[in-house]
C-alpha cells in the first residue's frame, strides 16, 4: 500500500496476504513474525513473480504517453482555465525482476 493505494495487484500475490477466514479479528492478534513478513512482501523486497515463470528472448517495455491539454479562454484571449491530464499506459515482457529506472 502506498498513501492507501494498492501498489500490488497480481492475484496469486494478494491470496498469499489476503485471508478469507475469521472476521473480527484483531490486529494485536496477529504474531509479530507474521507482520514483519508482511510488511517485507509489501516493501518489495520479496520476489512476488514465480521464478522462471516468465521467460523472454528479450526483455522490452512499450510505453504510450498519453497527455491531454484543456484550455478555456475568453474573448480577449484571457485565460480562464487550463489544465493538463494524461496517462502512462505499459507493456512489459520481463523476464525475472529487472530493475528498471524509467527517467
Amino acid at each position: 500500500m502506498d498513501n492507501g493505494y494498492p501498489q500490488l495487484t497480481v492475484l496469486d500475490s494478494l491470496r498469499s496476504v489476503i485471508s478469507l477466514g475469521q472476521t473480527g479479528t484483531e490486529l494485536t492478534a496477529v504474531p509479530p513474525q507474521s507482520i514483519e513478513k508482511l510488511t517485507t512482501f509489501i516493501t518489495g523486497s520479496v520476489d512476488w513473480r514465480q521464478p522462471n515463470k516468465y521467460r523472454y528472448k528479450k526483455n522490452e517495455i512499450f510505453m504510450d504517453v498519453y497527455e491531454a491539454v484543456n484550455v478555456l479562454m475568453a474573448s480577449d484571449n484571457v485565460v480562464l482555465h487550463a489544465d493538463v491530464s494524461g496517462k502512462i499506459v505499459m507493456k512489459t515482457f520481463l523476464t525475472g525482476m529487472p530493475e528498471c529506472k524509467v527517467s
